[in-house]
């Protein structure tokens, strides 16, 4: 791995970071801009209220973490019932036959 360790923690650290930049912009657009001093208004942007824009975007994001802690669930369920997945049947060394997952 180029970089050893400390590259991987580094690409993750600046992966991350992208990251939460990119939710706060997306969530509360003109949270960066008003970091740099710049003016920012959803209304000239989007044409909507400050208050319509946050609804709609705070409520898109519950819908889909609703979405994956009910996929979440369902996939927890199936664990606790031992349904990890398919079962393989691989042939061992001497002919004889293991099952593996």
């Amino acid at each position: 791995m180029p970089g050893g360790q400390a590259g991987a923690w580094l690409a993750v650290i600046i992966t991350e970071a992208f990251v939460v930049v990119t939710v706060v912009t997306l969530l509360w657009p003109g949270a960066i801009n008003a970091v740099f001093g710049q003016s920012y208004s959803i209304r000239s942007s989007w044409g909507v209220s400050r208050v319509f824009f946050e609804w709609v975007t705070l409520g898109s994001l519950a819908v889909m973490i609703t979405v994956g802690l009910a996929f979440w669930a369902l996939g927890e369920r199936k664990r606790r019932a031992g349904l990890l997945g398919i079962t393989v049947t691989v042939p061992g060394p001497a002919g004889d036959e293991s099952a593996r997952q």
